[in-house]
Protein backbone atom coordinates (compact mmCIF):
# COMPACT_ATOMS: atom_id res chain seq x y z
CA UNK A 1 0.00 0.00 0.00
CA UNK A 2 1.40 3.43 -0.94
CA UNK A 3 0.38 6.74 0.56
CA UNK A 4 1.20 9.91 -1.45
CA UNK A 5 3.47 12.51 0.15
CA UNK A 6 1.85 15.31 2.13
CA UNK A 7 0.65 18.29 0.13
CA UNK A 8 3.34 20.91 -0.30
CA UNK A 9 0.74 23.47 0.73
CA UNK A 10 1.30 22.43 4.35
CA UNK A 11 4.87 23.73 4.02
CA UNK A 12 3.55 27.22 3.22
CA UNK A 13 0.46 27.59 5.38
CA UNK A 14 2.02 27.07 8.81
CA UNK A 15 0.03 28.32 11.78
CA UNK A 16 3.16 29.65 13.51
CA UNK A 17 6.71 30.65 12.50
CA UNK A 18 9.32 28.03 11.68
CA UNK A 19 9.85 25.85 14.75
CA UNK A 20 13.20 25.69 16.47
CA UNK A 21 14.74 23.58 19.22
CA UNK A 22 12.99 25.57 21.96
CA UNK A 23 9.59 24.97 20.39
CA UNK A 24 10.45 21.32 19.79
CA UNK A 25 11.10 20.88 23.51
CA UNK A 26 7.44 21.70 24.21
CA UNK A 27 6.19 18.90 21.96
CA UNK A 28 5.20 15.46 23.32
CA UNK A 29 8.10 12.98 23.33
CA UNK A 30 6.65 10.92 20.46
CA UNK A 31 6.66 13.86 18.05
CA UNK A 32 10.11 15.02 19.17
CA UNK A 33 11.40 11.51 18.45
CA UNK A 34 9.89 11.60 14.95
CA UNK A 35 11.65 14.89 14.21
CA UNK A 36 14.96 13.46 15.43
CA UNK A 37 14.48 10.37 13.26
CA UNK A 38 13.57 12.39 10.17
CA UNK A 39 16.33 14.96 10.63
CA UNK A 40 19.11 12.44 11.17
CA UNK A 41 17.90 9.52 9.07
CA UNK A 42 17.37 7.12 11.98
CA UNK A 43 15.16 4.02 11.72
CA UNK A 44 12.40 3.60 14.31
CA UNK A 45 11.30 0.64 16.43
CA UNK A 46 7.80 0.82 17.94
CA UNK A 47 7.52 -1.21 21.15
CA UNK A 48 3.96 -2.30 21.92
CA UNK A 49 3.54 -3.62 25.46
CA UNK A 50 -0.07 -4.54 24.69
CA UNK A 51 -1.77 -5.42 21.38
CA UNK A 52 -1.79 -2.07 19.53
CA UNK A 53 -5.00 -0.26 18.78
CA UNK A 54 -5.96 -0.78 15.13
CA UNK A 55 -3.94 1.50 12.91
CA UNK A 56 -1.98 3.32 15.62
CA UNK A 57 1.43 2.00 14.52
CA UNK A 58 0.68 2.88 10.91
CA UNK A 59 -0.41 6.32 12.08
CA UNK A 60 3.08 6.89 13.53
CA UNK A 61 4.66 5.85 10.22
CA UNK A 62 2.29 8.23 8.41
CA UNK A 63 3.29 11.10 10.67
CA UNK A 64 6.97 10.42 10.04
CA UNK A 65 6.28 10.40 6.31
CA UNK A 66 4.79 13.90 6.59
CA UNK A 67 8.27 15.18 7.49
CA UNK A 68 9.99 13.63 4.46
CA UNK A 69 9.90 14.24 0.69
CA UNK A 70 9.18 10.62 -0.25
CA UNK A 71 6.12 8.45 0.17
CA UNK A 72 4.97 6.00 2.81
CA UNK A 73 4.95 2.35 1.75
CA UNK A 74 3.26 -0.11 4.12
CA UNK A 75 4.20 -3.79 3.91
CA UNK A 76 1.66 -6.53 4.55
CA UNK A 77 1.83 -8.40 7.89
CA UNK A 78 3.38 -11.37 6.02
CA UNK A 79 5.25 -9.74 3.15
CA UNK A 80 7.23 -11.93 0.75
CA UNK A 81 10.86 -11.42 -0.20
CA UNK A 82 9.84 -11.06 -3.86
CA UNK A 83 7.45 -8.19 -3.10
CA UNK A 84 10.08 -6.51 -0.95
CA UNK A 85 12.80 -6.74 -3.61
CA UNK A 86 10.78 -6.56 -6.82
CA UNK A 87 11.50 -8.53 -9.98
CA UNK A 88 10.18 -6.90 -13.16
CA UNK A 89 9.56 -3.60 -11.39
CA UNK A 90 10.71 -1.95 -8.15
CA UNK A 91 9.48 -3.69 -5.01
CA UNK A 92 8.33 -2.15 -1.74
CA UNK A 93 11.83 -1.18 -0.60
CA UNK A 94 12.61 0.78 -3.77
CA UNK A 95 9.14 2.34 -3.80
CA UNK A 96 9.91 3.78 -0.35
CA UNK A 97 13.04 5.59 -1.62
CA UNK A 98 13.31 8.94 0.17
CA UNK A 99 10.32 8.15 2.38
CA UNK A 100 9.14 5.57 4.91
CA UNK A 101 8.80 1.78 4.83
CA UNK A 102 6.41 0.46 7.49
CA UNK A 103 6.90 -3.13 8.70
CA UNK A 104 4.10 -4.37 10.98
CA UNK A 105 4.80 -7.03 13.64
CA UNK A 106 8.37 -7.57 12.49
CA UNK A 107 9.03 -10.77 14.55
CA UNK A 108 6.25 -12.51 12.61
CA UNK A 109 7.95 -11.89 9.27
CA UNK A 110 9.83 -14.63 7.46
CA UNK A 111 13.54 -14.77 8.39
CA UNK A 112 14.52 -14.36 4.72
CA UNK A 113 12.49 -11.15 4.53
CA UNK A 114 14.14 -9.77 7.66
CA UNK A 115 17.64 -10.64 6.45
CA UNK A 116 16.91 -9.21 3.00
CA UNK A 117 15.60 -6.01 4.54
CA UNK A 118 18.76 -5.63 6.65
CA UNK A 119 20.93 -6.06 3.56
CA UNK A 120 18.93 -3.40 1.71
CA UNK A 121 19.19 -0.97 4.63
CA UNK A 122 22.95 -1.46 4.81
CA UNK A 123 23.45 -1.02 1.06
CA UNK A 124 20.85 1.68 0.41
CA UNK A 125 19.79 -0.09 -2.75
CA UNK A 126 18.13 -3.21 -4.14
CA UNK A 127 20.02 -5.45 -6.54
CA UNK A 128 18.19 -8.14 -8.52
CA UNK A 129 19.08 -10.18 -11.57
CA UNK A 130 16.73 -10.33 -14.55
CA UNK A 131 17.72 -12.61 -17.40
CA UNK A 132 21.29 -12.66 -16.15
CA UNK A 133 21.49 -8.86 -16.16
CA UNK A 134 21.79 -7.04 -12.83
CA UNK A 135 19.24 -4.35 -12.04
CA UNK A 136 19.79 -1.80 -9.27
CA UNK A 137 17.14 0.41 -7.68
CA UNK A 138 17.93 3.05 -5.03
CA UNK A 139 16.29 2.25 -1.70
CA UNK A 140 17.25 4.75 0.98
CA UNK A 141 14.28 5.01 3.30
CA UNK A 142 13.45 5.24 6.98
CA UNK A 143 12.09 2.03 8.44
CA UNK A 144 9.31 2.02 11.02
CA UNK A 145 9.17 -1.50 12.48
CA UNK A 146 6.60 -2.55 15.07
CA UNK A 147 6.78 -5.38 17.59
CA UNK A 148 5.13 -6.82 20.68
CA UNK A 149 6.95 -8.66 23.48
CA UNK A 150 5.47 -12.08 22.72
CA UNK A 151 3.36 -13.81 20.05
CA UNK A 152 0.06 -12.94 21.75
CA UNK A 153 1.13 -9.39 22.60
CA UNK A 154 0.08 -9.49 26.27
CA UNK A 155 3.34 -10.67 27.86
CA UNK A 156 3.43 -10.78 31.67
CA UNK A 157 -0.30 -10.25 32.04
CA UNK A 158 -3.04 -12.63 33.16
CA UNK A 159 -4.11 -13.02 29.53
CA UNK A 160 -0.70 -14.24 28.30
CA UNK A 161 0.00 -17.97 28.00
CA UNK A 162 3.40 -17.62 26.31
CA UNK A 163 6.33 -19.19 28.13
CA UNK A 164 9.38 -17.00 28.88
CA UNK A 165 11.35 -19.11 26.39
CA UNK A 166 8.77 -18.60 23.65
CA UNK A 167 8.65 -14.86 24.34
CA UNK A 168 12.45 -14.55 24.26
CA UNK A 169 12.61 -16.52 21.00
CA UNK A 170 9.93 -14.25 19.52
CA UNK A 171 11.82 -11.06 20.43
CA UNK A 172 15.11 -12.48 19.14
CA UNK A 173 13.70 -13.31 15.70
CA UNK A 174 14.23 -9.77 14.46
CA UNK A 175 17.24 -8.75 16.57
CA UNK A 176 19.37 -8.08 13.49
CA UNK A 177 16.73 -5.69 12.15
CA UNK A 178 16.08 -3.98 15.48
CA UNK A 179 19.81 -3.38 15.91
CA UNK A 180 19.61 -0.98 12.98
CA UNK A 181 16.91 1.15 14.63
CA UNK A 182 18.32 4.26 16.27
CA UNK A 183 15.03 5.44 17.81
CA UNK A 184 13.00 3.25 20.17
CA UNK A 185 9.48 4.43 21.00
CA UNK A 186 7.28 2.86 23.68
CA UNK A 187 3.82 3.09 22.21
CA UNK A 188 0.80 4.25 24.21
CA UNK A 189 -1.83 1.62 24.92
CA UNK A 190 -4.62 3.67 23.32
CA UNK A 191 -4.41 6.70 21.04
CA UNK A 192 -1.57 9.06 20.19
CA UNK A 193 -1.22 12.43 21.96
CA UNK A 194 -2.72 15.47 20.19
CA UNK A 195 -0.67 16.89 17.34
CA UNK A 196 1.42 19.91 18.36
CA UNK A 197 1.10 23.35 16.79
CA UNK A 198 3.21 23.64 13.67
CA UNK A 199 2.76 20.00 12.58
CA UNK A 200 3.62 18.99 9.94
CA UNK A 201 4.62 22.13 8.06
CA UNK A 202 6.95 23.66 10.63
CA UNK A 203 8.50 20.29 11.42
CA UNK A 204 9.03 19.50 7.75
CA UNK A 205 10.84 22.77 7.07
CA UNK A 206 12.96 22.35 10.22
CA UNK A 207 13.92 18.81 9.18
CA UNK A 208 14.80 19.96 5.68
CA UNK A 209 17.05 22.70 7.03
CA UNK A 210 18.91 20.27 9.33
CA UNK A 211 19.28 17.71 6.55
CA UNK A 212 20.74 20.30 4.18
CA UNK A 213 23.32 21.32 6.79
CA UNK A 214 24.26 17.69 7.41
CA UNK A 215 24.69 17.01 3.69
CA UNK A 216 27.17 19.88 3.42
CA UNK A 217 29.05 18.76 6.53
CA UNK A 218 29.34 15.15 5.35
CA UNK A 219 30.36 15.88 1.77
CA UNK A 220 33.66 14.03 2.21
CA UNK A 221 32.23 11.03 4.07
CA UNK A 222 30.15 9.53 1.27
CA UNK A 223 26.91 10.07 3.21
CA UNK A 224 24.45 12.89 3.77
CA UNK A 225 22.80 12.19 7.15
CA UNK A 226 23.98 11.52 10.69
CA UNK A 227 22.29 8.15 10.67
CA UNK A 228 24.40 7.10 7.66
CA UNK A 229 27.77 8.13 9.12
CA UNK A 230 30.52 5.50 9.24
CA UNK A 231 30.86 4.29 12.83
CA UNK A 232 34.43 5.52 13.22
CA UNK A 233 33.53 9.05 12.09
CA UNK A 234 30.42 9.17 14.30
CA UNK A 235 32.32 8.02 17.38
CA UNK A 236 35.11 10.55 16.82
CA UNK A 237 32.63 13.42 16.39
CA UNK A 238 30.60 12.40 19.46
CA UNK A 239 33.73 12.08 21.59
CA UNK A 240 34.39 15.79 21.03
CA UNK A 241 31.28 16.57 23.06
CA UNK A 242 30.51 16.36 26.77
CA UNK A 243 29.78 13.22 28.80
CA UNK A 244 30.88 10.77 26.09
CA UNK A 245 33.05 8.97 28.65
CA UNK A 246 29.83 7.75 30.26
CA UNK A 247 28.91 5.91 27.06
CA UNK A 248 32.42 4.48 26.77
CA UNK A 249 32.08 3.18 30.35
CA UNK A 250 28.78 1.48 29.53
CA UNK A 251 30.42 -0.21 26.53
CA UNK A 252 33.49 -1.25 28.52
CA UNK A 253 31.27 -2.82 31.17
CA UNK A 254 29.43 -4.82 28.51
CA UNK A 255 26.13 -3.11 29.28
CA UNK A 256 25.64 -2.00 25.66
CA UNK A 257 26.85 -3.45 22.38
CA UNK A 258 29.20 -1.76 19.95
CA UNK A 259 26.31 -1.30 17.52
CA UNK A 260 24.29 0.45 20.24
CA UNK A 261 27.30 2.65 21.04
CA UNK A 262 27.55 3.64 17.38
CA UNK A 263 23.82 4.38 17.31
CA UNK A 264 23.99 6.56 20.42
CA UNK A 265 26.79 8.58 18.80
CA UNK A 266 24.76 9.20 15.63
CA UNK A 267 21.60 10.15 17.54
CA UNK A 268 23.53 12.45 19.93
CA UNK A 269 25.04 14.24 16.93
CA UNK A 270 21.56 14.72 15.44
CA UNK A 271 20.29 16.17 18.72
CA UNK A 272 23.23 18.58 18.75
CA UNK A 273 22.37 19.63 15.19
CA UNK A 274 18.77 20.31 16.19
CA UNK A 275 19.98 22.57 18.98
CA UNK A 276 22.57 24.36 16.84
CA UNK A 277 25.47 22.97 18.90
CA UNK A 278 28.85 22.10 17.37
CA UNK A 279 29.15 18.95 19.52
CA UNK A 280 26.77 16.93 21.73
CA UNK A 281 25.99 18.31 25.18
CA UNK A 282 25.39 16.23 28.30
CA UNK A 283 21.64 16.39 27.65
CA UNK A 284 22.15 15.31 24.02
CA UNK A 285 24.09 12.22 25.09
CA UNK A 286 21.64 11.29 27.84
CA UNK A 287 18.66 11.70 25.50
CA UNK A 288 20.40 9.63 22.84
CA UNK A 289 20.96 6.84 25.36
CA UNK A 290 17.25 6.84 26.24
CA UNK A 291 16.12 6.94 22.61
CA UNK A 292 18.48 4.21 21.45
CA UNK A 293 17.60 1.61 24.09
Amino acid sequence: MSVPPSSLLTMVHVARPLIDDDVLETWPLLYRALVVAAAGGHHILLNNKMPPKDGVNLEVATLLGQLLPGRLVAADPHVTLASLLGISHPGLAAQAEGGVLYMPEAPAQDARVLDGLCDIMDAGRVEVSRGGEPTVWPARFLLVAARTDCPCGTYRTDRCHCTPTAAARWRARADRLFGRCGINIDMPATSLPPLPDGWPGGGRIFVGRIRSAQAMRHAGLGCSLRGEMPAEAALAAAAAGQCWGEVVALRSAGLISQRTTDTIARVALTLADLGGRAAPSVDDVNRAIRLAQ
